[in-house]
């Protein structure tokens, strides 16, 4: 049976809150109500960057997402002293990033 991950004390969920709250304000400019509207709800479906439902969404709102999962992957990398547990997060950081680019990759091979 597979081990359960530790979630994160609350000093660092409320850090990473803070930090994902910041980029929220930053991009709802931008947004219009219904990409908003779009974005709660793939936030609070649990769904993972990469998969179906974020394939369908807008590219304003996949970068928002992005942005999102690697700020707390940022600061979980930073709070956590495991060399290990800071190379996954840094391994997640870098796949999560790539995300837009391997999307980009795609097209141009379904296009040849």
């Amino acid at each position: 049976m597979a081990k359960q991950p530790k979630m994160p004390s609350m000093e660092i969920q409320k850090e990473i809150q803070k930090s994902q709250e910041k980029i929220l304000r930053a991009y709802k400019k931008r947004l219009t109500q219904k990409d908003l509207l779009k974005l709660n709800e793939f936030i609070t479906s649990g769904n993972a960057p990469g998969s179906k439902e974020f394939q369908k969404l807008r590219p304003a709102l996949k970068e928002v997402i992005i942005k999102l999962n690697v700020s707390g992957l940022e600061i979980m990398q930073k709070s956590t002293k495991n060399p290990f547990q800071r190379m996954r997060y840094a391994i997640a950081k870098f796949s999560t990033k790539r995300i837009p680019i391997m999307d980009k990759e795609k097209k141009k091979k379904k296009k040849k």
